[in-house]
């Protein structure tokens, strides 16, 4: 595994704002390819998953991407956007990439320039296994075809640019009835 330059997280990071280039937060399994330049955007690609440091489960979120088709590059492959629980109560914030992801957005792309922003939410986040008060990462999936009739082109995921998560806390959380009786003995 690579793992790019990211800065230390806090604990208690409950957001998550990204965007590809040199101060990037994210870790990665391949290195990055160039998709698109245009509109004050960079969309890169890569082969397998990219992921953030944890983030702490506070609430529903609304996960969104920016990303770009470019047919003629043959961008045809979507991208895919995965939650993964921490299993381990004791994980620290580091990045993790690879397999145990729960599907929770499928990114087809636009072919605007500057990309277009998908978006899922507000998303709880419990029944993709992930407790309040846990920690997840979020990681996205890129897949490459194996070479065509072409020489040298190969269907591959759309480009990606910027990560956006935003908490949505609510004060009012579900309890069980024990837990109410304690609040009133």
């Amino acid at each position: 595994m690579i793992f790019g330059a990211w800065s230390t997280v806090a604990a208690q990071e409950t957001e998550l704002e990204d965007c590809v280039g040199p101060d990037s937060d994210f870790c990665y399994d391949s290195t990055a390819v160039f998709v698109d330049e245009g509109c004050d955007r960079t969309f890169l690609r890569y082969r397998g998953n990219i992921a953030w440091p944890a983030i702490l489960n506070v609430g529903p979120v609304t996960i969104s991407v920016l990303t770009r088709n470019v047919e003629f590059y043959m961008t045809w492959i979507p991208l895919y956007v995965e939650v993964r629980g921490r299993t381990n109560p004791g994980d620290g914030t580091e990045c993790l990439t690879g397999l145990g992801g729960h599907l929770v957005l499928v990114a087809q792309g636009g072919t605007q320039c500057g990309g277009t922003w998908e978006s899922v939410g507000p998303l709880d986040l419990r029944p993709y296994g992930v407790p309040l008060g846990s920690y997840y990462n979020l990681q996205l999936v890129f897949f490459q075809a194996l070479p065509g009739g072409f020489p040298g082109l190969e269907a591959h995921s759309i480009g990606f640019s910027c990560i956006r998560v935003v908490s949505h806390p609510s004060g009012v959380q579900p309890s069980s009835w024990s837990n109410v009786k304690q609040l009133y003995q």
